[in-house]
């Protein structure tokens, strides 16, 4: 039997199919196109109850567990972005919580692969636990709206992948610091 090997990575909606989700697609072709490996697609996606959906004024979604674009099927995992996690992340710009704990329970489905690979800091954090549950090897690919939209919550992600200490998360703030003011 053949190497495992699991691609995993987050977009918002499905329906809307953009940078992010079309450069993993493009990236997972070609792996398969190249190593012969059998590969899996995690997609983490997130659905919007009744009352979220009336804040946002969206209307309601079909929810596949499983999903094909460009000949790629993929698994999708659905959590719901509740009330508390949309003024948390939305509003106030702290993040999630109860997707945290939904990923907590996730990583289950994890065990049996040989080799993640995690697009996005959510994904990285996913693939973290993997490596300290089951021993999964795993590597991380950040994408220009990690770094650009998210540059705090990306030096914390970082840091929680990598393990870093608080000398070397100070560097990379004062970095990204550096560099968000010169674009000003």
């Amino acid at each position: 039997m053949g190497k495992r090997i699991l691609v995993v990575f987050t977009t918002g909606n499905i329906y809307r199919r953009r940078g992010l989700f079309n450069a993993v697609m493009g990236r997972t072709k070609h792996l398969e196109d190249i190593c012969g490996y059998e590969m899996d697609v995690l997609l983490l996606s997130t659905y919007f109850p009744w009352y979220v959906r009336l804040l946002r004024n969206t209307g309601k979604v079909p929810r596949p567990s499983v999903y094909e674009a460009d000949g790629i099927l993929m698994k999708v995992d659905w959590c719901r972005f509740s009330l508390f996690d949309y003024v948390m992340n939305v509003k106030l710009h702290k993040g999630v919580f109860f997707k945290k704990l939904h990923n907590r329970k996730l990583v289950r489905k994890l065990n049996g692969y040989d080799f993640i690979i995690a697009h996005s800091r959510e994904c990285g954090e996913l693939a973290k636990m993997a490596k300290e549950r089951y021993g999964i090897p795993y590597s991380v690919t950040w994408h220009g709206s990690d770094i650009h939209s998210e540059p705090l919550l990306y030096i914390l992600s970082v840091s929680y992948v990598f393990g870093l200490d608080n000398q070397e998360k100070l560097a990379i703030k004062e970095f990204v610091h550096a560099k968000i003011k010169s674009f000003r």
